[in-house]
């Protein structure tokens, strides 16, 4: 399962990361690992009003911010959706995984970057809760919205790399068979075959 994962991320066209369907499967996934009371919260709080076969709220809410980060009202959180090792800051670069480590200062600028914004969202959430604190930037609905999104993004190898790779766009892979081979394999399940077979335009 997880060479199929490092395939998927590695077959799907350029800064689409996860895409839609990614996102919906982490959020459907971190659904089922909520307690009874928690999805009966999330559910009414996202208030999702038609969900598709096997779709959770989560699931169905998961790529939001990638639509809404193209409007002028939320354009801001672009830097958000990701967090980049300033490895061109460095004398010699990533050299080494011990000197290629996360740095909050220095990686996380003004604290625009996915880390913060888990961070923060997570910490908001849950004063609004204790009824400690307002959103005031943007809703509780909005917040935790976000909070899905962001952390799909995390758990995707290329969000989370070094600044001078361009979120995997500088890295070239070699593929150690055909991609019409690796497409009739029959080892793996339908959807990722239909994913992953399209992102090589071996159907569409």
């Amino acid at each position: 399962m997880r060479s199929l994962v490092i395939w998927l991320c590695l077959c799907v066209d350029v800064s689409e990361g996860w895409g839609k369907v990614g996102h919906e499967i982490v959020g459907n996934l971190a659904y089922e690992l909520l307690s009874k009371e928690a999805k009966s919260a999330v559910d009414d709080l996202l208030d999702v009003e038609v969900l598709k076969e096997s779709e959770t709220t989560m699931g169905a809410v998961a790529s939001w911010a990638d639509k809404v980060r193209f409007t002028s009202e939320f354009h801001w959180t672009t830097p958000l959706h990701y967090v980049d090792i300033r490895d061109v800051d460095m004398k010699d670069g990533c050299v080494s995984p011990e000197k290629c480590h996360f740095e909050y200062k220095r990686d996380c600028t003004h604290d625009m970057c996915a880390v913060a914004a888990i961070s923060d969202i997570s910490s908001l959430l849950t004063s609004h809760l204790r009824g400690k604190s307002q959103l005031n930037k943007i809703t509780k609905k909005q917040a935790l919205k976000f909070l899905i999104h962001f952390i799909g993004d995390i758990h995707q190898p290329l969000h989370v790399s070094r600044q001078s790779d361009r979120g995997g766009n500088e890295i070239h892979v070699s593929l150690p068979i055909k991609p019409q081979d690796f497409c009739i394999m029959n080892e793996i399940g339908p959807l990722y075959h239909r994913l992953i077979c399209t992102s090589f335009g071996m159907i569409s």
